[in-house]
Order: structure tokens, then sequence, then C-alpha cells
């Protein structure tokens, strides 16, 4: 079939069937998942034929097989002129929630929400109102604009009880939740959470246990927020923030007095890959330090303390660092040191 739509391709791009051929030829090589054959079918079809009465399915199909091909620039000016020049494509509302969907990915907060306010505006049906639902929740949480991302996550799960979006939805929730400092109604969200999927084991889930142990540490249930962490690692071997695990392990540890055992946490902290650069790396220090003051070791204290002055760039912890430094100066009976770390 495909040789036959070649040949008049070929030879009689001057008659009727020349367009169909060029379509049917694409569709072939797109159902061979022949994106680059099928690519240049649907380019040559687009130029040659406007008129083509399919051609808002031919622009989509397009840009779908560029992405296929690692091609997304291109893509996405094509999910534009079918959202720009069809609006009354069936493919309209799909290509503007990919429009929405890219920009955000791409940091394009402005341009995603404009696209996603339009494509609510229209009414769209279905999974797309489901997704664009969900999108407009994530774009909210982040510009850290929680309550309108709670709002969105609701929404979608009052209009949408049965969507495939609802264990995300619930997390976004939960998460907008403890953003906002509420530490005891988000450890409920996230412990139910946890026991809805205590038998998935999918990689994002690591975050629900992670986040259910800070609300508990922040709440200083120290032993339970220490259950919860210590178990994360052995489930989620790959988890990417890990060290966010162990820096609540760290603070559990710390809350009984096993500082030795508590400074090994911070330190899987410092010299994690993901991690060590980051402000948690810069708290996890400041515990390090921290944690050689009321065992009177102030000379120890005093060198960790500065290290985090020194090596991180996070004005709050470096004050607090300092403050701390001069204060063990003074334990040492080292005072001109101290007025220097306190000016």
């Amino acid at each position: 079939a495909l040789a036959m739509f070649e040949l008049i391709i070929d030879r009689y791009h001057e008659t009727k069937p020349f367009p169909q051929a060029l379509w049917q030829a694409a569709l072939l090589q797109d159902g061979r998942e022949e994106n680059e054959q099928a690519a240049a079918f649907y380019e040559r079809l687009v130029d040659d034929c406007p008129q083509f009465p399919e051609i808002d399915a031919a622009l989509y199909n397009w840009a779908w097989a560029l992405d296929d091909l690692g091609r997304g620039e291109e893509a996405h000016e094509l999910f534009d002129r079918v959202r720009r020049d069809h609006p009354e494509s069936s493919y309209w509302a799909d290509a503007a929630f990919r429009l929405a969907q890219r920009s955000y990915e791409a940091r394009d907060y402005d341009r995603s929400g404009q696209f996603i306010a339009d494509l609510l505006a229209a009414d769209p049906s279905g999974q797309i109102l489901e997704n664009t639902l969900y999108l407009k929740g994530q774009l909210a949480a982040a510009q850290a604009k929680w309550d309108e991302a709670r709002r969105s996550f609701e929404t979608l799960l009052r209009n949408h009880p049965e969507s495939s979006l609802q264990l995300m939805a619930e997390y976004g929730i939960a998460e907008a939740t403890f953003r906002q400092d509420d530490y005891g109604r988000a450890g409920e969200q996230f412990e139910l959470l946890r026991r809805r999927t205590h038998d998935r084991s999918e990689p994002w889930l690591a975050v629900v246990h992670l986040r259910l142990a800070q609300s508990l540490c922040q709440r200083k249930e120290w032993d339970e927020a220490f259950e919860v962490a210590s178990t994360i690692e052995a489930r989620y071997p790959n988890f990417e923030e890990q060290y966010e695990v162990d820096y609540v392990i760290g603070r559990c540890l710390s809350s009984r007095a096993e500082f030795d055992q508590a400074r090994a946490s911070y330190e899987k902290v410092i010299r994690s890959p993901g991690g060590e650069k980051t402000e948690t790396a810069a708290k996890a220090q400041l515990m390090i330090a921290e944690s050689y003051y009321p065992q009177k070791n102030y000379q120890t204290a005093l060198r960790e303390y500065l290290a985090l002055e020194i090596l991180y760039d996070y004005p709050t912890w470096q004050a607090a660092a300092l403050l701390q430094a001069a204060k063990c100066h003074e334990m040492l009976g080292e005072w001109k040191q101290a007025v220097d770390l306190y000016k």
C-alpha cells in the first residue's frame, strides 16, 4: 500500500488523489513508527496542500512525529499553529494542553498560565479537563501559591472522583498543607496516603513517606518520625531526596542525645551528590556543630560552626553559626574573638 501511495506522490502530484496519497502515506509511516518519513510526508502535505480538509490533523500528527524525534521546539510551534489557526478543530484542546504543559516544564509560568486559562474557558471535557486542572495545581505550587494549588486539586477531586490523577491530587493537597506549616493536618493527610499505597512502590511515593516524617519531626514526635524515616532508604533505594531523609534521622537521633549516630546521618547529607550544596546541607552542618556544644566540646563545635559560615551561602544559617561560634569563644574565654564574631 505504501509503495502505491508513493507512486502517486512521485508521478501524479498534479492530480486529485495526490493530497490523499500524501496523507495515507504519512499515516502508514506513523503506524510503523517511521517518524522521520512520516514527518516528511506531513510536512509536504501541509506545505503543498494547505486546503486539505484534514490539515489540522496533519499539523497535529506532524507535531507528535517531531516530538518522538526529539525535536521538541519544532513540535511546540506546530501545536501552536493548531491552537492559533484551527480553533474549531477536535485537536485544539489537546494541542493547547501540550503547549501549557511544555511551557510549565520550561518554567515559562506566565505563558503556561495563559494557555491553561484559555483551555478552561473553552470548557474541555474528559481527560483533558482533568489534566488541565491538575496542571493548574502544579503551576500554582511551582509559584508557591499554595491556596490556589490546593483549590485546583480539590476541584479536580470534587468534579472527577474517579480520576486516574486522584492520588496525585491528594498528594498535591497534602503538600500545599505542609508548605503552609500546618504540620498536624499535613501529617494526617500524608499518613492516609501512606496507608492507601502501602502495597505500591512507585518512586514518587517516597516523598509521601518523607513528608510524613518531616511533619512528625516538626511536631517533635521524634520516635514516630524516626520509625517512618528509617524505612525509606530500603524501600526506595534510588530516592533522589534521601539526603532530606538522613537529615530527619539525624534530628531524631539528636533528640535522644545519640550524638555520634546523629553526626553520621548529618555527614551523609553533606556528602550526598544531590544534597551537598543545598540548604539542607547547611542545616546539617549547623546540627553537627550543635551536637558538640552540649558535650562542652567547644573547640570542635567552633570549628564546625565556622565551616558552615565559610562553605555555605545561606545567610540565615551563616548568621546562626556565627552567633554560636561567638558563644564558643566566650566559653573558651576568648573575649576578643567573640566580640569580632558578634560584630
